[in-house]
């Protein structure tokens, strides 16, 4: 069963920990949310305001994320595995130790080296 916050507004909200995969976040406005330690897979969340959100050590395999707003997001630790990561706004975000494997960025903009196939300095 997945959950519908489609739209939603979740201005810091707190998810840590939760199991969200195939939830539908598509355009919810999620700017400083909490989902550190998150199950994430398979989460569409298409054109979502994400900016300063918290996703360290949270799993994102296959998440779609295109178009999303991921400035300044901490992606720290994160499992980005078969993450949709096109069109989305990466400025600022920090990818540090981040597990990264097959994910695409295409049209995406301000992308950490990392997320290009190089490594952070």
């Amino acid at each position: 069963m997945s959950v519908n916050l489609r739209e939603a507004t979740l201005t810091r909200a707190m998810f840590g920990g939760a199991r969200m995969g195939h939830a539908d976040l598509t355009w919810a406005r999620a700017r400083e949310a909490d989902f550190s330690g998150a199950t994430l897979a398979w989460v569409r969340a298409y054109g979502a305001d994400l900016r300063s959100a918290n996703f360290h050590k949270a799993g994102l395999a296959s998440a779609q994320l295109v178009g999303a707003n991921l400035s300044h997001a901490d992606l720290q630790e994160a499992k980005l595995n078969g993450t949709n990561l096109n069109q989305a706004n990466l400025d600022g975000a920090n990818v540090t130790g981040a597990e990264i494997q097959h994910v695409t960025v295409n049209a995406a903009r301000n992308v950490p080296i990392a997320l290009q196939g190089g490594s952070e300095p």
